[in-house]
């Protein structure tokens, strides 16, 4: 029958056209379009699941942060335990660095929630008698902040050996009997690690068990440095011309041999 026909052609036809217009909407072949259902029925478990991922995601969050909640007030309360040790060994390091009267502090100021915890640690002190704490890098002198520096390597080294600890110019802005100190305090240092000094002042010299002489020298119109290891002789020689400059006196020699007598003697 005729309209029999018809119909079944135009339900073809509409097929045909619905088929079509899912390959245009999903960009998909000819002979992809058996696997867009099951592609279609993923994407819809996907989007019907999201809601219990998102709950799994959240509940997986509130536990690392729990976790790191734990772990950071964790590492807060060893920080200031550490601080108050930290700060009682410092100040008896000061002692014999010729800082026997500054308070030192080591405060745990509270800080946005980072990698590093929820705190950090900031240094006061007061220098003098009755003085308010203050920052450490605020008040302190050049020549201060070496003897803190030293102070702090001193309660924190270590039993290993592997590793090099360098100062430059430590002793800078101090003389006399305080050089002497640091000098002692850097051997105290060395018997537990190579300790490499670089230095002007010959109380400090006195102390070390190798000294290297730097140079700096011009050829021509290039500069070099010229490096050497001294003996026992052109270390008292060298000591001497820390002592009294260019030009060597018989008095800054023995000088020089009274201050390295006098630290073996203190070592």
């Amino acid at each position: 029958n005729s309209s029999q026909s018809e119909e079944e052609l135009l339900t073809l036809e509409n097929k045909y056209f619905s088929v079509k217009k899912l390959m245009r909407t999903h960009n998909v072949e000819t002979e992809d379009v058996y696997d867009l259902e099951n592609f279609i029925e993923e994407q819809l478990q996907t989007v019907l699941g999201s809601s219990e991922r998102i709950k799994k995601i959240e509940e997986d969050i509130e536990k690392l942060k729990n976790d790191y909640d734990l772990n950071a007030n964790a590492l807060s309360k060893r920080r200031k335990e550490s601080a108050k040790l930290l700060d009682k060994n410092i100040e008896r390091e000061l002692v014999p660095l010729k800082l026997d009267k500054t308070i030192f502090r080591t405060e745990v100021v509270p800080e946005k929630p980072g990698k590093l915890g929820v705190d950090r640690a900031t240094f006061m002190t007061a220098i003098n008698p009755g003085s308010p704490l203050k920052h450490l890098n605020r008040i302190a002198s050049g020549g201060e902040l070496s003897r803190f520096l030293l102070a702090v390597k001193l309660c924190l080294i270590n039993d290993q050996t592997d590793k090099s600890q360098v100062f430059d110019e430590i002793d800078r802005g101090v003389g006399g009997a305080t050089a002497t100190a640091i000098g002692k305090r850097l051997l105290t240092l060395s018997k537990k690690g190579q300790v490499l000094v670089v230095t002007h002042s010959p109380q400090v010299a006195a102390f070390s068990n190798n000294h290297i002489k730097v140079e700096k020298f011009i050829d021509g119109d290039n500069t070099y440095t010229k490096v050497n290891t001294l003996e026992k002789e052109e270390i008292i020689e060298e000591i001497a011309r820390m002592l009294s400059g260019e030009k060597i006196s018989r008095e800054a020699e023995e000088a020089a041999k009274s201050l390295i007598l006098a630290s073996m003697q203190i070592s």
